[in-house]
């Protein structure tokens, strides 16, 4: 991969055909390690945080995320530097298959399962990405929400799609609901209703309000 930067170590158990342009009669068994390192355009945080702006609150907190001082208060955690990258791959049938991937930041960490296409570097992982509390406190402060009870907020990644070097993150909505109930306050809402009411008018403007807080089982007080 021409976009994967730093010291290797790799530890590995295979065989297969030589000129085999999908590497598919490959097997056998991988182990590697990349620390520190980079991995040249790709922030998994930045990748999971942008998924939070489809619908509802989400997009709330979405935008305001986007304001000019708080999204370079959260960009100083998208660099693309890791301290660890590492796994154990077990490969046959041109794909290779993980229960222990994991990249390591130092404001967060992502766990990861799944497989990977060899030839093109597909991916197909699920797993978790752990905040440490600077970058929880910040995504907090933005919307003026709570942080999480515990040191680290965990964040359930439903899928890691894409490629290795352009991977794109799913969230299930479950996640985007507690995320968002965690995330964004009342004040923050009330702020949007206000445009809202500003647009549709009040009547109008408070029915939009009671929607979205159904959507994520809210009622408005």
């Amino acid at each position: 991969v021409d976009r994967l930067y730093g010291p290797l170590f790799l530890d590995t158990n295979l065989s297969g055909r030589t000129g085999d342009p999908k590497l598919e009669s490959l097997s056998g068994r991988m182990q590697f390690a990349v620390e520190p390192g980079r991995l040249k355009g790709v922030s998994l945080l930045q990748e999971t945080v942008g998924r939070l702006g489809t619908f509802g609150e989400a997009a709330l907190l979405a935008a305001a995320l986007k304001q000019p001082e708080r999204l370079k208060k959260m960009e100083r955690f998208y660099g693309d530097e890791f301290q660890e990258l590492a796994g154990t791959f077990d490969v046959a049938n041109g794909w290779a298959r993980t229960p222990d991937l994991r990249l390591v930041y130092d404001s967060y960490r992502v766990d990861l399962h799944g497989k990977m296409r060899l030839h093109d570097q597909a991916l197909d992982f699920s797993g978790t990405l752990t905040m440490d509390r600077e970058v929880d406190e910040t995504l907090a402060d933005a919307s003026g929400g709570e942080t999480a009870a515990e040191s680290k907020r965990v964040i359930q990644l439903a899928q890691v799609g894409g490629t290795l070097a352009s991977p794109k993150v799913a969230l299930s909505p479950q996640t985007v609901n507690a995320l968002v109930g965690g995330y964004a306050s009342r004040k923050l809402k009330d702020k949007y209703q206000d445009r809202l009411n500003e647009k549709l008018g009040e009547e109008l403007g408070g029915e939009v309000g009671n929607l979205v807080d159904g959507l994520f089982g809210r009622k408005k007080e």
